[in-house]
């Protein structure tokens, strides 16, 4: 969890240079890395008020956005890794 917050506060700064920019910055992904932001201190703040539902929720919240959204947008059809996966 600590990586996962650590990599979405970098990925903030980077700067996106394909597809379409929003606030001449951001593109789609940015959002998933909002998602992870806001999802890890809430849920640590759940557990410490031991409301163990409300951490389940947070935590299947970023499991989802965060690994399995992201993994699959990464073997998208226009991206380096499916290129180096699956061939041109």
């Amino acid at each position: 969890m600590v990586l996962m917050f650590f990599s979405a506060s970098v990925s903030v700064f980077m700067e996106a240079r394909v597809g379409p920019q929003f606030l001449n910055h951001f593109v789609w992904i940015h959002l998933l890395s909002f998602v992870t932001l806001y999802t890890v201190p809430t849920s640590i703040n759940h557990v410490r008020k031991m409301r163990i539902k409300a951490h389940r929720r947070g935590m299947l919240i970023l499991y989802f956005a965060g690994i399995i959204v992201a993994g699959i947008f990464t073997f998208a059809p226009w991206r380096y890794l499916h290129e180096l996966f699956f061939g041109a």
